[in-house]
């Protein structure tokens, strides 16, 4: 990488500050009632906002400009990304599906506005993320790539995204008779978000199904590459490095790349992704590579 260190992570947090304020300005509509403190609580609870900086990234790499404006409509896309990602720490957390009492840190939205209420909070912010994608495209976007961008959007997370994984990793255990393959869970439940993320950006600059799949290809395989990073976490960081419980995968019986392969071939499966994102980001020659390597770097190690 050319670029340094510091610089990398200007530009990161550059984005990321757009995004957040975004964000905050666009909840701020909200009623003040329960449910929308629940919602701001875990939107804005922190986070890396990597999802939403790789959309705004794609998106600028192939416009070949910075755009770093508070009037860009990809920001608006951002959010509804990183609210969907909310959502699903939410439901991920309740007691129902991993059962965890902390996240970021912080207790988790059940444990501080209840079980019932951190369900529609989750619920909600599906809502409000497509209503998102309307809102901040309206105005400069052509109604038929808004009707594209939403459809893969609910793809994303729906039975063959998110939702499908989600249902695959509930209903399997490592000990499990015909248990379908680790890589099509992790791809469902978090390659295909990811896949949005970045083909959303590329779609909305370009109109170019074809363009934008090279990048969906790209996000996909960041998204298996950060879960299975998410499986070693797991196994081998405490509460204090992760911010949540660890060893719930082990505990819980889960099927993880650690549960079955072990750390060591879990981190040659990393090392293999890793290379196959850079093959394909350079195949591109986008002008942003510097920092995409970065945040490959980033979120696949971040268990060194």
């Amino acid at each position: 990488m050319h670029s340094t260190k510091s610089t990398l992570e200007s530009t990161i947090n550059l984005r990321k500050d757009l995004i957040e304020e975004y964000l905050i300005n666009y909840l701020d509509r909200l009623d003040n009632n329960l449910i929308s403190q629940a919602i701001k609580y875990s939107v804005l609870g922190g986070g890396k906002r990597l999802r939403g900086i790789l959309t705004y990234l794609t998106y600028e790499s192939l416009i070949n400009r910075t755009y770093l404006s508070k009037d860009s409509p990809v920001l608006g896309l951002c959010a509804a990304i990183e609210m969907l990602q909310a959502m699903s720490l939410i439901h991920d957390d309740l007691p129902c599906m991993d059962n965890d009492d902390y996240r970021r840190g912080k207790l988790t939205n059940h444990k501080v506005y209840g079980e019932g209420m951190a369900l529609l909070a989750g619920d909600a912010l599906i809502v409000l993320a497509n209503e998102t994608i309307i809102h901040c495209l309206t105005e400069k976007t052509k109604p038929a790539i808004i009707l594209n961008i939403l459809q893969n959007f609910n793809q994303a997370i729906g039975l063959n995204g998110m939702i499908g994984g989600q249902a695959l990793d509930i209903a399997y255990s490592k000990n499990s008779l015909n248990q379908p393959p680790i890589e099509q869970i992790h791809k469902l439940k978090t390659g295909a978000f990811f896949g949005f993320a970045t083909w959303s950006g590329a779609y909305l600059a370009t109109e170019s199904s074809e363009q934008a799949s090279v990048y969906k290809k790209f996000g996909e395989l960041l998204g298996l590459a950060f879960q299975i990073a998410d499986d070693l976490l797991d196994a081998t960081h405490s509460l204090d490095q992760l911010g949540k419980s660890p060893g719930k995968d082990q505990l819980n019986d889960k099927l993880t790349y650690v549960t079955l392969y072990g750390i060591d071939k879990t981190q040659e499966a990393l090392s293999k992704i890793q290379q196959q994102c850079l093959n394909l980001l350079h195949q591109q020659n986008s002008e942003f590579n510097p920092t995409f390597e970065y945040i490959i770097d980033k979120a696949i190690n971040r268990h060194q």
